[in-house]
């Protein structure tokens, strides 16, 4: 096996020679997995004879139980650790129970005594959570019951995206719109797309990272039907872009999403929604002037219009083959188009939508700036690509299943077809062609669907965003979560593991995909992509075939959560080592983050924000931004005191822009 093939996982296997999945590691490694879990299934054991005592104790009065628990203590009688740990127990208990008592006399009037005896309960909303995120704590067995949201990301992208073409409804959309015609939306409303991204924003990218001309920005004038680049050599500094803009320039800003978050999390989001790569690119215009030239895209575009105003021509495809194209067109001129069948002026908060093949052509109003982003997709992710995909297996398969595609060609069939005899038709020419013909009509039962539409997913996890967390997600997955060191005590701590009813699922639906290729199964992923396109080669896992059952359970059940225990594999080492192997990958949240040894909590000490629902406040308007919004960001919605600390977590020079701009135009 090579080693670009291997993987992290085999260290949690038994056995080194047959590992669930797949990797070479030092017997030591294995050792170490095998002692982790057996001391998980020990606890697992020793926590259910626990529970088992509880109830053959529940009728022992509290003091001939402290009695007992004092002779073994005392070295009277040989105690056993669950007795030692039930003493334990219900000692921490006690004293929690009084503890509480106190604050709720305090705090609360005296109740009657039937209701004082009744197990007391607590519930405390969540910080700034939507209402249905709730703790519950039973002060009755000092136990907290943590209940998540059930996030499912396709729906999260689908919110998202009504937003985004609203009033439109997303099943008018792409039944009157999609790859059909152009749809504008006129709104009134200039705040309405601000947390996108700013001329604010766009000053402190250029201010805290490095950008490259060319690589990352575009300097271009579009003069007497003349397009030209102005990218000098290097990088690019504020001063000297913000000087050609001055001069009269266009900047177009490349692959945003690799320095601006918002960008990030929204696209990150609607490929969920649309199941291939989502990309964008930035475009600043000076008052007054044109930056490209009339052409059309390879892309599905969303021009969103962020701040000034642009005007807008759309014309039809100039002839069949146009529509829906797999390139983008070369530059027209004035002369080569007819008149518009969409001629407007863009301001803040409008959406102008169109297919490919489209030509537009954009300019900014005499009076203002313009600053827009083009969201696109659907580039290259057409019948005609899956079926390129499609057809190559299903040969492969009929070879092999097939007498008849085995057999040799005729031995004249060189001197009876070709360019040089087509206008000849012979009767060898026609037996040859309709053999063709009988041939690819069999092809049909050979067909491998499934194998093609994972050869289909495979490119687009590669070519996708990874995706971007909200911190309860990463309270309950190893983003954020697990062993940490703690410098006043000179020791790690945090130490967790999963348990066989620790509750699981996916981060996210599409951030996996289980692929069979030449006889091994390979578990292709997202969660170490860069933000930028297709900078590393595709990341994945090789998994024995034992284990794929367990893959395939997780991705089916998505998004309801399922405990390890009710994997569909022959033993709990079994199931606990694949999802630890998933957990330290960053594959899987669980339901509730996993308990840790040494860790300590303060009462008073604030939640963790939960899941947030992207179904709200994805957009901020200026009547619903609150007091404590205002004061920590500013009307453009960019705050800097957040960017500059992911700068100094991301200060890297990026050497590739999101998508080609060479081989694929953007919109303007």
């Amino acid at each position: 096996m090579s080693v670009k093939r291997k993987s992290a996982f085999s260290i949690y296997s038994e056995n080194p020679e047959k590992s669930l999945i797949k990797e070479s590691k030092k017997s030591e490694a294995n050792d170490h997995s095998k002692a982790k879990l057996e001391g998980i299934l020990k606890r697992t054991n020793q926590k259910k004879d626990i529970k088992t005592m509880k109830k053959k104790l529940s009728n022992i009065s509290m003091s001939k139980l402290s009695e007992s628990i004092g002779l073994f203590s005392n070295g009277k009688e040989s105690g056993s650790k669950e007795f030692k740990t039930l003493g334990n127990d219900f000692e921490k208990k006690k004293k929690n129970k009084e503890k509480k008592k106190d604050k709720t006399e305090k705090k609360k009037n005296k109740k009657d005594k039937l209701e004082c005896e009744k197990p007391a309960k607590k519930i405390k909303k969540i910080k700034n959570q939507p209402d249905k995120i709730y703790e519950i704590v039973d002060f009755e067995d000092d136990q907290i019951e943590y209940e998540p949201v059930m996030f499912d990301s396709r729906q999260e992208a689908t919110s998202l995206f009504k937003r985004i073409i609203a009033p439109v409804k997303i099943k008018d959309f792409f039944g009157n719109y999609w790859e059909k015609k152009p749809m504008l939306i006129k709104r009134n409303k200039q705040s309405y797309y601000k947390s996108w991204f700013s001329c604010e924003e766009f000053d402190w990218i250029l201010r805290n990272h490095s950008l490259e001309f060319t690589t990352n920005i575009d300097i271009v004038t579009y003069i007497n039907d003349e397009k030209k680049k102005h990218n000098p050599e290097g990088r690019a500094y504020a001063p000297l872009v913000w000087d050609f803009f001055q001069q009269g320039c266009s900047i177009r800003l490349l692959n945003p999403a690799t320095y601006s978050r918002n960008v990030w999390k929204y696209l990150s989001v609607l490929q969920e929604l649309f199941g291939c790569c989502v990309g964008s690119n930035v475009y600043l215009t000076p008052a007054g002037t044109q930056g490209f030239a009339p052409h059309y895209d390879d892309i599905e575009a969303f021009v969103l219009q962020l701040e000034g105003k642009k005007r807008w021509r759309v014309y039809k495809p100039l002839n069949g083959n146009e529509v829906l194209p797999r390139h983008s067109s070369h530059n027209y001129s004035q002369s080569d188009l007819s008149e518009p069948i969409i001629d407007v002026v863009l301001e803040a908060g409008d959406l102008l939508y169109f297919p490919r093949g489209y030509i537009h052509q954009a300019n900014a109003c005499d009076d203002i700036h313009s600053l827009h982003i083009t969201v696109s997709t659907y580039q290259k992710n057409t019948w005609g690509d899956f079926l390129s995909k499609l057809l190559p297996g299903a040969i492969e398969i009929a070879m092999q299943e097939n007498l008849e595609f085995r057999k040799g060609l005729p031995i004249d069939y060189l001197i009876n077809n070709g360019v040089a005899f087509e206008d000849n038709e012979t009767e060898n020419q026609k037996k040859f062609r309709n053999k063709t013909s009988m041939l690819v009509k069999e092809l049909v039962q050979y067909l491998p669907i499934d194998a093609a539409v994972d050869q289909m997913a495979k490119e687009f996890i590669h070519q996708s965003l990874p995706p971007c967390f909200t911190e309860d997600e990463k309270s309950r997955s190893i983003h954020n979560h697990g062993e940490k060191w703690n410098s006043k005590k000179n020791r790690v701590e945090n130490i967790s593991e999963i348990e066989p009813d620790t509750s699981i699922k996916l981060i996210r639906r599409n951030c996996i995909r289980l692929v069979v290729e030449e006889n091994s199964c390979f578990v292709y992923h997202n969660l170490d992509n860069t933000k930028i396109w297709c900078e590393k080669e595709a990341q994945y896992l090789e998994v024995d075939s034992e284990v794929a059952p367990a893959i395939e359970h997780l991705i089916i059940f998505y998004p309801k959560y399922v405990t390890v225990e009710e994997l569909p594999l022959d033993s709990i080492e079994e199931k606990i080592s694949v999802v630890q192997c998933l957990y330290d990958k960053g594959l899987i949240v669980t339901g509730e983050p996993l308990q840790c040894d040494h860790e300590e909590t303060s009462e008073n000490e604030s939640e963790e924000e939960n899941e947030i629902s992207f179904s709200k406040n994805y957009f901020q308007d200026e009547e619903t931004i609150n007091e404590e919004e205002e004061s920590e960001v500013n009307e453009n919605g960019f705050n800097s005191e957040e960017y500059d600390q992911d700068a100094e977590n991301e200060d890297q020079t990026n050497n590739e822009s999101y998508q080609d701009s060479e081989d694929s135009q953007d919109s303007q």
